[in-house]
C-alpha cells in the first residue's frame, strides 16, 4: 500500500483526496503550476533526496527567484549534503545576488566544510 502526501505540506493525505485536509490547498491544481513552483515546493519535503534533486534543479535552470530560499537553507540547514547542493546551486543561478550569497557563505559559514566548498565554488568561476 502507497502512502501519498500533499505536495504543498507534505502532510499524509489519501489516495483520491482533492483537497489536502491539513493546508486546504487543490491537489488537481498541482498539476496545472509551473515545473519552477513544483521544484521551490519540493524544497520544503522531508525526504533528504528528494530536496537535493530540487535544489539541483532550480540551479541548472538559473531559477532567480530561489536564491533567498537556497540562502536561507545555508543558515538552517545541517545536512552537508544539502548546503553542498544549495551552494552549487547558487553558482549556477549566476546572478549578482546570488554571487553575493555565495561569497556570504565562503566568508562568514559557521561551517568550515561549507567555507571551503563555497571558496572552491567560487575559485572556479
Amino acid at each position: 500500500m502507497l502512502t501519498w502526501f500533499c505536495p504543498y505540506c507534505w502532510a499524509e493525505i489519501g489516495e483520491r483526496d482533492e483537497r489536502c485536509g491539513h493546508c486546504g490547498e487543490s491537489l488537481a491544481e498541482y498539476g496545472n503550476l509551473p515545473y519552477a513552483d513544483k521544484q521551490m515546493l519540493a524544497l520544503r519535503c522531508p525526504t533528504t533526496p528528494t530536496r537535493a534533486s530540487a535544489i539541483t534543479n532550480l540551479g541548472r535552470m538559473r531559477h532567480y527567484a530561489a536564491t533567498e530560499t537556497l540562502s536561507r537553507i545555508l543558515d538552517e540547514e545541517e545536512d552537508v549534503s544539502l548546503l553542498a547542493a544549495a551552494l552549487e546551486a547558487l553558482r549556477d543561478i549566476g546572478n549578482d545576488d546570488a554571487r553575493d550569497r555565495l561569497l556570504r557563505a565562503a566568508d562568514r559559514h559557521g561551517s568550515p566544510v561549507v567555507r571551503r566548498i563555497a571558496r572552491s565554488l567560487l575559485e572556479a568561476t
